[in-house]
């Protein structure tokens, strides 16, 4: 089961608008913290062609400001290159234009806005900082903490700054001086929320899990309603193994936000782990329900409908995942294990061939095509390469040796198969069908009394156990 959901502030500024020019309604309206009663005085401004060509500048440069607060784009930045044809050294009009690139993610133009207004106004924190972020937005982490540094160095106490610093050394996979930068944020203002969940989240990542429950605490206790808290929280204690307590945290998350797939997600996982299948497979259905093309929920519900026996349901899940994610090995191993419990052992080696084609170190894939071939006695020096490769990938697994010896059995290498399982049974004493498979091989080697031994002590552990060897296609 997989899932994950990294959320980390990023603070965002923008040049703020200038005082009016004169006292009358339209321009106090223009310069206000109303954008449609802002965007209405502008306009009547720009539309008397009266005023002078800096306060014309200055109605575009505010209406400018007022379109991108509703998102209407395209007239923000048609007002703020106005404002550069009337006064083409206002260096707020790049920047703020800067801005509305960056929201539109068309970060070349950014930063080229961002560079003129440094050019013009190199003392400007505004610019540095939000070209720094659209630097980190880009992945190029050391420009953008050059830029931060810049902000700290015209404003040490910036706490923006030092928060978005923190972000980049993260993912740079710098921890220790993140750490300093969100310590920074803290001393600044203890009251700072963000601060507290970004440091909890670098500490998760650490391994340090308690010190970032206790961030993740104090996060939620200056903002109970902050989200990501309730989520990273969610998913220390889910960490932690304290699954419970993870699955309070998502339900948490999902009260604030009903829409977020990752956390049904996470949840589902969790009631994975406590052995609620329902649960899980309703988690994960909420999942496909807010996106049908996650690959990984349609394989986690999946597999869960195998566990419930449900293989026709298991089969058409991890069939769903397949179509959407064509190279994804876990469906197509978990589809080989449904296929193998119908036993529809041709197809469940077709999909055992893929699996291994996309991952071939794995040792569980290797294992359930030998056992396969085995069950099937098929092709028998291949299954016995399969265990082999499978052994020395997982020091020996029981699990193998278990799969390595009834390959033996079929091939009538019964000194082989004697060791295997005998291998087996010193790594898992006492385990019933480990013990009828080296009685089946004592005796094939003649040694007649000490394997009905053998055999009588696994049915004592296990009355099924011949009945299921015959189903192998061995008996002693």
């Amino acid at each position: 089961m997989e899932g994950r959901f990294r959320p980390l502030v990023f603070c965002l500024l923008a040049g703020a608008m200038l005082p009016p020019a004169a006292q009358a309604d339209d321009y106090s309206a223009c310069a206000g913290a109303n954008p449609g009663a802002a965007i209405a005085g502008c306009s009547a401004i720009i539309a008397a062609a009266k005023d002078t060509k800096r306060n014309t500048a200055l109605a575009h440069f505010n209406r400018g400001n007022a379109y991108r607060l509703i998102g209407d784009y395209g007239s923000a930045i048609a007002d703020y290159g106005k404002v550069i044809d009337l006064n083409p050294s206002y260096s707020d009009a790049y920047s703020n234009r800067g801005t509305v690139h960056s929201d539109l993610g068309d970060y070349e133009r950014a930063i080229s806005d961002y560079n003129k207004a440094i050019d013009l106004s190199p003392e400007s924190e505004i610019a540095y900082f939000n070209r720094g972020r659209v630097h980190h937005l880009r992945g190029d982490h050391d420009l953008a903490i050059a830029d931060f540094d810049k902000v700290i160095g015209l404003n040490p106490v910036h706490v923006g700054a030092y928060l978005s610093r923190g972000t980049a050394y993260y993912y740079k996979g710098d921890y220790d001086p993140a750490i300093v930068d969100y310590d920074k944020v803290i001393g600044l203002d203890p009251t700072h929320a963000a601060a507290y969940v970004n440091r909890g989240i670098l500490r998760a990542d650490m391994g340090d899990l308690d010190r970032a429950i206790a961030d993740f605490d104090k996060a939620i206790s200056l903002d109970p309603m902050h989200v990501d808290a309730h989520f990273n929280r969610g998913e220390a204690y889910g960490k932690k193994g304290n699954y419970d307590q993870a699955i309070t945290g998502y339900d948490k998350v999902i009260d604030l936000d009903p829409e977020r797939a990752i956390a049904y997600f996470n949840r589902g996982s969790a009631h994975f782990q406590k052995g609620n299948t329902d649960q899980a497979i309703a988690d994960f259905s909420k999942v496909i329900a807010l996106n049908p093309d996650h690959a990984v929920a349609y394989a986690n519900r999946g597999i869960l409908h195998s566990y419930k026996g449900d293989y026709d349901r298991a089969i058409a899940d991890l069939g769903k995942s397949i179509s959407l994610e064509p190279k994804y090995a876990v469906a197509y191993f978990n589809r080989g294990n449904a296929l193998r419990e119908i036993g529809d052992y041709g197809r469940a080696i077709v999909d055992y061939d893929r699996a291994i084609n996309l991952n071939p170190k794995n040792a569980e894939y290797l294992n359930s095509r030998c056992w396969v071939r085995a069950l099937t006695g098929t092709r028998l020096d291949e299954a016995q390469r399969d265990c082999d490769a499978a052994l020395a990938l997982s020091d020996n697994a029981p699990y193998v040796l278990d799969s390595r010896g009834l390959v033996g059995l079929k091939r009538r290498h019964f000194e082989g198969a004697w060791a295997d399982y005998d291998a087996a049974l010193k790594a898992e004493p006492g385990k019933a069908s480990y013990l009828y498979g080296r009685g089946i091989a004592a005796i094939g080697l003649g040694r007649a009394a000490e394997g009905a031994e053998d055999l009588a002590n696994a049915v004592k552990l296990d009355a099924d156990v011949a009945k299921s060897f015959a189903g192998f296609g061995v008996s002693p």
